[in-house]
């Protein structure tokens, strides 16, 4: 019978060992980022099917968009923000249009059909290199109708995501 107990605990304590070193080496892997989701996923711009973000890069100072209005109509963007969501990164301006640009530059400050723009949305406190920013891109506009803009004008809003890597 004593042999029996013997054999059972050294089991036991050989396979708890080794349970031991597999915890260690998975707390290891996991504080060094390799199971870090965020880095996995792919990098993204959308905005929505007709008004296209096909281009886009993060650097420390903002975000750069290559913009395509296929809404069918001329408009005139009001905002453009970048909201970071949760604890990532944000980059806006509080609203409005200060220090946004345009390349090339609006027509009278309208955004034509089918017409490309680059957009420049400058983010202030800068960007931290290396980390990722996540989340949404706001685009906030009025419909331009062939005597001007609206009397009454109304104010639409596209809410895309964003995720890239500031470099």
């Amino acid at each position: 019978m004593r042999h029996k107990g013997q054999a059972a605990l050294e089991f036991l304590t050989t396979y708890g060992w080794a349970l031991l070193v597999v915890a260690v080496i998975i707390s290891a892997l996991a504080y060094f980022g390799v199971f870090d989701i965020e880095k996995m996923l792919p990098q993204k711009c959308f905005l929505s099917p007709d008004m296209r973000c096909s281009a886009y890069a993060v650097d420390s100072n903002g975000v750069s968009l290559y913009v395509v209005n296929g809404l069918g109509y001329d408009i005139k963007i009001t905002q453009i923000d970048v909201e970071g969501i949760g604890d990532s990164l944000d980059c806006h301006m509080g609203g409005g249009m200060t220090g946004i640009t345009f390349d090339p530059a609006l027509e009278s400050g309208r955004f034509r059909d089918s017409a490309a723009k680059r957009v420049r949305i400058p983010c202030v406190p800068a960007l931290p290199r290396g980390d990722t920013l996540v989340g949404y891109l706001i685009v906030k506009y009025e419909i331009d109708t062939v005597s001007g803009y609206t009397s009454y004008p109304r104010e639409y809003t596209i809410k895309g995501s964003l995720r890239a890597a500031v470099s």
